[in-house]
């Protein structure tokens, strides 16, 4: 931004910096966003083929909800949006952000304060790509003053939705008295274009990083450009070349010159006749064409299983998730605090169900902008590091209006959840919008970190009509690029769709990949909102019945997979209010119990439902639930941390420190001390690692009982005494390398461990008052 004496400046944002993202096939196209000398409060959008010829495409394409839009300077982001910064006005400390995906519509996003002590002037925010990919606004600050020396800054963003940026940091070496610096980078170095506001020209410098030490490369005339320029901006020509757009301000008359040596020459500067006197403080963002920056290749990942676990590059993974519907927080910005919470709290893994009748209000429209957005949540979590499975219907149930199902579905005649002609039609017409979204995002291609995607949910009823609709499912998600393994959810553990090699007897086969079922054992609170009896704990695996109705026994070619285990129960029209009741009914003991058995169990896949519950709003719920989506889960509905996320975290972190958890089969059967003690015994025979999940015998029982059992391991016999009070189980380790060493057993639990000084650093605890070895 300049002093109110002077006329516009150019700003043009380099392509190898602006286009975040780009694919190299796209045809050459430059657009500009700049303001004008009739408004310095809308922005217009131009565009040009060549980067010379520039053609008013929407005028007044956008007005801030308060201040200026002067100096907009013009991203595009890997999210496919077109990110704008811009000075809010000629005093102050803060920047302006609005975002477009279309650059016709635009959303403001929020100003940024610049914390600089004594900041008196924030001006010209100019984006800068790294290539690392850190984001970075180098903008002038004066403390003095319009009349003072203004000092160049950056500023980092220091998250995807920018909503938190670094300190700002001087650009050493880049003073007193530089303005509008524009930052490119070629080859190793960093080059920046600047105003000298004392001579008047526009200089260059050079630095070996972007905070400096900077140096005058070229000073003076040193280009031939002229005095009294300013605003100087730097873009890529379709051929190659360097572009360096300014502004003669005080003859009015816009420029520009090319160099194809790397700055050392310049052609004679060449005026924009059709911006001269119109424009100010422009910038251009290159689209496209050859010198467009390519993102670094994708790194694809095989995700491949057996009957133990997962495998990703050939390397064993321990699904360890729970459920979250954005859907149920209608504010993108929260989506990222619960992921984060989730990660934090121990969970590695995160299912999503995405609505239909949300994202389509009738037939043949589709939105997924705004709270919609199913890319940015996607793209969220593999920032913050979480595996996800995606899980978009047809139908999903969780409580919502019709199960999902969008209104105007109603209107046909056809019998949902076959291979009827109209209701296909209809399906096709949702999942061809939603699977280009999840295939963008998958493990698979290196996009994402997609690594399951569920094709139907509860389907209970298995009839021919049901089979072609299941086959269809499976070959839609295909032909749309979903190449991570299939799954559907089997209700209440039927032995339904399971993939076709299970060959067990009374299942029924489906074009699944794994085999998945949900349960909600435990029991639930009384009608005064007092938890019921604990109930027993359910052997769905290793341990159980089998069968075509044992859970994971239905499936013995592929991991015990839990697609929804209880993590709580929604509440219901006329309760006393049972969410607090239910946080502590399934709450510390009943997870250590429960999600403990099926570990020892051999499930290696399991998601929690819920792990955060949410809002029912508007017309998402069915009849048989209120807006209240809480669900007692781990993460309340405020999104703050009940205690049982504690132990989650314990759990999580003890799975994800200790792969041999992934590879278990059962172990010679352990003699216990006292009968009202149970030990499953567990052992990975390619490591020789063993693992005892202590229960009390039934486990629901809560007594405080002392106890001894003996343990044979490659390292010798030991008798291990313990003792289980209330409702606990426990997750104990022998003959197990922690890295130098090795861990022969323990009576505490581990939590983590890691290499350390080289040496080994481990984490064990046990419970308040007893003793352990």
């Amino acid at each position: 931004m300049k002093r109110p004496a002077l006329i516009g400046l150019a700003a043009a944002l380099l392509a190898t910096t602006a286009l975040h993202g780009a694919t190299l096939a796209e045809p050459t196209r430059y657009v500009m966003t700049a303001f004008t000398n009739a408004s310095q409060s809308n922005m217009s959008i131009y565009d040009s083929a060549d980067g010379t010829r520039f053609t008013l495409q929407k005028p007044l394409a956008y007005t801030p909800p308060k201040g200026l839009i002067r100096d907009p300077s013009v991203l595009k982001r890997k999210d496919g949006f077109y990110y704008v910064a811009y000075t809010t006005g000629w005093t102050g400390n803060t920047i302006g952000l609005a975002r477009s995906k279309d650059l016709v519509d635009w959303t403001f996003l929020r100003d940024v304060t610049i914390d600089v002590p004594g900041v008196t002037n924030s001006w010209a925010p100019e984006w800068f790509v790294d290539t690392d990919g850190s984001e970075h606004l180098i903008l002038s600050v004066s403390t003095t003053g319009i009349g003072g020396q203004f000092q160049p800054y950056r500023i980092t963003a220091q998250d995807a939705d920018l909503t938190a940026w670094s300190a700002p940091r001087p650009l050493s070496g880049m003073g007193p008295n530089y303005i509008d610096a524009f930052v490119v980078r070629e080859g190793s170095q960093y080059q920046a274009f600047a105003k000298n506001e004392t001579t008047k020209y526009i200089e260059l410098l050079t630095a070996p990083s972007l905070d400096g030490p900077w140096q005058v490369k070229g000073g003076g005339d040193w280009a031939g450009w002229g005095k009294f320029l300013e605003g100087p901006a730097v873009t890529r020509t379709p051929d190659g070349a360097w572009r360096v757009y300014f502004d003669e301000y005080m003859a009015k008359r816009y420029w520009y010159s090319d160099s194809k040596d790397g700055f050392r020459t310049w052609t004679k500067k060449q005026e924009l006749p059709e911006l001269s006197g119109t424009v100010r403080h422009f910038t251009v963002l290159k689209e496209g064409g050859d010198q467009a920056i390519a993102e670094k290749p994708a790194e694809a990942h095989k995700i491949t299983w057996d009957k133990y676990s997962l495998k990703v590059d050939g390397n064993r993974i321990y699904s360890w998730g729970g459920e979250f519907h954005p859907f149920r927080v209608p504010s993108p910005d929260l989506w990222r605090d619960i992921l984060q919470k989730m990660k934090a709290s121990g969970y590695n893994t995160v299912a999503i169900y995405i609505d239909w009748g949300y994202h389509s209000p009738k037939q043949g429209v589709y939105d997924f902008s705004g709270v919609r957005d199913i890319d940015r949540v996607l793209t969220m979590a593999k920032e913050e590091g979480l595996y996800v499975i995606t899980r978009a219907g047809p139908y999903v149930n969780a409580e919502l209006t019709r199960g999902g199902f969008p209104g105007w579905l109603v209107n046909q005649q056809a019998r949902a959840r076959t291979d009827a002609p109209e209701y296909v039609q209809a399906a096709d017409e949702w999942l061809s919008q939603i699977n280009k979204v999840i295939a963008r995002h998958q493990l698979t291609t290196g996009q994402g970190t997609v690594i399951a995607h569920q094709i139907e949910n509860e389907l209970d009823v298995v009839g021919a009509p049901q089979q072609r609709y299941m086959q269809w499912l499976a070959d839609k998600a295909r032909a749309d690029g979903i190449t991570v393994p299939l799954f559907h959810n089997d209700k209440g553990r039927n032995g339904y769709w399971v993939p076709k090699d299970s060959k067990v007897p009374g299942t029924v086969e489906g074009p699944t990949d794994l085999y998945a079922f949900d349960g909600y054992p435990g029991g639930s609170c009384k009608v005064d909102s007092t938890p019921s009896a604990a109930g027993v704990a359910p052997d769905w695996g290793l341990y159980g019945a089998g069968g075509a109705k044992g859970g994971a026994s239905a499936s013995p070619n592929t991991p015990g997979f839990a697609a929804e285990f209880g993590g709580g129960w929604f509440d219901y029209w006329g309760s006393n209010g049972d969410y607090d009741c239910t946080a502590l009914h399934r709450g510390v003991g009943y997870q250590r119990v429960f999600y403990g058995t099926n570990i020892a169990n051999g499930l290696t896949i399991q998601s929690f439902y819920m792990t955060y519950g949410g809002t029912s709003w508007g017309w998402l719920p069915a009849p048989v639930v209120f807006s209240s989506y809480d669900y007692g889960s781990a993460i309340d509905e405020a999104r703050g941390l009940r205690d049982k996320a504690k132990v989650m975290k314990q759990m999580g972190q003890f799975l994800n420190a200790v792969p041999d958890l992934t590879r278990m089969d059962k172990g010679e059967f352990v003699t216990v001390s006292n009968d009202k003690v149970r030990v499953y015994h567990n052992v990975n025979t390619e490591t020789g690692s063993h693992l005892y999940v202590v229960v009390h015998n039934p486990s629901s029982a809560t007594g405080d009982e002392a106890f001894s059992f003996k343990l044979k391991t490659r390292d010798g016999e030991y008798v291990v005494p313990s003792r289980i009070k209330g409702q606990d189980s426990k997750m104990l380790m022998a003959s197990y390398d922690l890295g130098g060493q090795r861990l022969v057993y323990s009576t505490s639990e581990i939590q983590t461990h890691l290499p350390w000084n080289g040496g080994d650093l481990a984490l064990l605890y046990g419970r308040a008052g007893e003793a352990g070895e």
